[in-house]
């Protein structure tokens, strides 16, 4: 991802990456602690750093199309929305950015919780973050 300044506060970092481009709306976040044991889930494959919950995959039907318009997330051109979400566990405490998708309308009605867990790709790398499962979505 390109365009977002890094803060020492996630949810200030997430909203950076927002009010422009593709998404021109900007999300409400705040800082919370993710604790050893709890699971979030990306959109998979070529994850970022964006995460929801089981329940959202849940409620969504395990259907990508109702997850990731409940996310606004813009589709891929191409492929459309991500085929699978990946569940990965903390480890430890860990600061992430959390909010609900509301702000860019244009890429679905919104709604869900969405969290921002930077530097994943190192937390994964740690040992921080564990891949725990995966799980596929109906298109």
């Amino acid at each position: 991802m390109s365009g977002g300044i890094r803060f020492n506060s996630p949810s200030k970092t997430a909203k950076s990456w927002q009010g422009k481009d593709d998404y021109p709306g900007i999300d409400d976040y705040v800082d919370v602690n993710m604790h050893k044991g709890d699971i979030l889930y990306r959109g998979e494959p070529n994850g970022t750093e964006y995460f929801t919950t089981l329940d959202a995959i849940e409620d969504s039907g395990r259907n990508a199309t109702t997850l990731f318009e409940g996310l606004q997330v813009k589709p891929h051109p191409i492929y459309g929305f991500r085929g699978q979400v990946s569940g990965y566990k903390f480890t430890k405490t860990v600061t992430v950015g959390y909010g609900q998708a509301l702000a860019n309308p244009q890429f679905g009605t919104g709604g869900l919780e969405q969290f921002y867990v930077p530097n994943v790709q190192k937390l994964i790398d740690k040992g921080i973050l564990v891949l725990v499962e995966t799980i596929n979505l109906t298109k």
